[in-house]
């Protein structure tokens, strides 16, 4: 070997001991990754929306840019059954996470659809009391059985009811009353209950249905009210904050298995951050879109709560035939954590 080989080798050694470039690692490679909501319709100002994008900025800030989110604005197609089933089997075109709502977790985990029963939380600081607590936190340990991980809980809001005719403040608003429901049969269940006829659809046909009078009311947060143009073809908005719209920030298992523990741990503090922010802009968006819709013509009535004690009398039966189906342990942890709750607001 030459002299001036030997010396180069010699230097690359003595370079790489002392930590110098010569055997350095290069730079950690950047993994992207795909998140998505379950609805496609929604603007970019949309509480949801911004929160994503939320979750994206925090995930490439605690990672230094070696995990980029990529926000995508579709979605899987289908109702909520189709898109679970695609979310856990995988595929071409399906995201990494997915923000789900509770209506879509149920048929996995019957628990989750206690989360719908209507008239039992009566403002978001009643469900954020209930969801950051125990019984949230067993909710998602349920969900590995099932091919996905709970990263974080996030909201659409309270349900209001909309109606083309009258305002729905009493309980004998809803006699004979055509209400669109979500297509699942709790939900007509309810309805049922309170003796309106339940018009099962999904949301996309909904403006067509009530503007033709095959519905006559429906129920949604406002956010959705505005976004599907309802006060075009509804005349009244109750706020009958009768239900709280949970949905859930999920991570296919294969997915999350994939990285490791501080990258899951990363991925978990950004999605509870920006649930957190999440949360803040619904509530300021819901007055906001409120005052909008007043100004687009829209009358805003509230329910007594007189009235509302006799709508949950009426649909407690139907509440108590579905919470007998659900798992025993969660649904003592329920009652006790909501019996808590409603101790403290009184």
């Amino acid at each position: 070997m030459c002299m001036l080989k030997r010396r180069k080798m010699l230097a690359a050694v003595a370079l790489a001991m002392a930590g110098g470039p010569a055997l350095a690692a290069g730079p950690a490679a950047v993994r992207e990754f795909e998140v998505a909501d379950f609805r496609s319709y929604l603007p970019a100002e949309h509480p949801v929306r911004r929160g994503l994008q939320a979750f994206a900025d925090r995930v490439a800030r605690l990672s230094g840019g070696r995990l980029r989110a990529k926000v995508r604005t579709d979605t899987i197609p289908g109702g909520p059954g189709q898109q679970m089933a695609a979310l856990r089997s995988g595929g071409e075109g399906v995201p990494d996470l997915m923000l789900v709502s509770v209506t879509g977790l149920a048929p996995l985990e019957p628990a989750f659809g206690v989360l719908d029963f209507p008239f039992t939380l009566k403002d978001e600081a009643q469900a954020h009391a209930l969801l950051d607590g125990r019984f949230g936190t067993a909710l998602l340990n349920r969900l590995p059985e099932h091919g996905l991980v709970g990263t974080a809980w996030w909201e659409s809001g309270m349900r209001q009811m909309t109606s083309s005719k009258a305002p729905l403040d009493s309980a004998a608003a809803f006699q004979g009353l055509k209400f669109r429901v979500i297509p699942e049969p709790f939900f007509s269940d309810v309805y049922g209950a309170l003796g309106a006829t339940p018009v099962p659809m999904l949301f996309k046909p909904v403006y067509e249905a009530l503007k033709t009078g095959r519905a006559d009311a429906q129920d949604n947060t406002e956010a959705q009210i505005i976004a599907g143009k309802f006060h075009e073809v509804q005349q009244w908005l109750t706020l009958t904050n009768h239900a709280y719209a949970a949905i859930v920030l999920v991570a296919r298992a294969p997915f999350w298995q994939s990285l490791s523990a501080d990258d899951q741990d990363l991925l978990r503090q950004a999605a509870q951050h920006a649930g957190q922010l999440q949360r803040r802009w619904v509530h300021e968006d819901t007055l906001r879109v409120r005052a909008k819709l007043q100004e687009l013509g829209m009358k805003v009535a509230e329910l007594p709560e007189a009235e509302r004690q006799k709508l949950e009398a009426l649909t407690r039966p139907v509440r108590e035939r579905y919470a007998a189906k659900f798992d025993a342990r969660l649904m003592a942890l329920y009652e006790q954590e909501l019996n808590a709750i409603q101790q403290k607001a009184r």
